[in-house]
């Protein structure tokens, strides 16, 4: 009999537990927001993102470039650590890894000035800056896909604000994400 009675206990707590497990199992709306955002990124479906439509930086870039960069997003890769949320604010501590092309600039510029003044001679202005976002894809592309490409991993927070019912990624407080997602083209440092 007593045998019985323990087995009814342990079967309600295991009952219990299972029940706890799923309904804590659920992750966070931002969290699901954010990786639903990186896996678009990855996909190089860039066009799906939020607001990429609308941005008029993006409607500038021609088509090769935009190709190349969709082939670098597709390399990057990420892993959630932690979630910490606070009212309407989720921090999602995440390591990245991207491709490194923080010196990009500074490569086309050097390109640029080694180019032969005859070749820029006559050039209207907007030939000048094909040739110039030529260089930049062509640098790109050769980056991403030598054997020896460089990458950067970073572990940092990434903010998401609560608008209403949306969780959405707060453009202000994420420069490091910018950064890793820009594959450090930007950056100053």
């Amino acid at each position: 009999m007593k045998k019985n009675f323990f087995g009814k206990k342990t079967l309600v707590l295991l009952v219990f537990a299972i029940f706890f497990a799923i309904s804590c199992g659920g992750k966070h709306p931002a969290v699901k927001n954010f990786e639903k955002e990186m896996s678009i990124l990855q996909s190089g479906d860039i066009e799906k993102m939020p607001n990429v439509k609308s941005n008029e930086e993006f409607k500038k870039l021609n088509e090769d470039t935009f190709e190349t960069l969709k082939n670098g997003y597709k390399k990057i890769t990420y892993k959630v650590n932690k979630v910490e949320t606070n009212k309407n604010i989720a921090k999602i501590n995440v390591t990245m890894k991207s491709p490194d092309l923080t010196n990009l600039v500074q490569d086309a510029l050097q390109k640029i000035m080694s180019t032969s003044p005859n070749e820029m001679v006559g050039k209207s202005q907007e030939e000048l800056n094909k040739m110039g976002e030529k260089i930049m894809v062509d640098l790109i592309k050769e980056k991403l896909s030598s054997s020896n490409a460089k990458y950067r991993e970073k572990t940092f927070d990434v903010i998401y604000k609560k608008d209403g019912s949306e969780w959405t990624i707060d453009p202000t407080e994420n420069s490091e994400f910018f950064d890793m997602t820009t594959f450090g083209m930007l950056s100053t440092k």
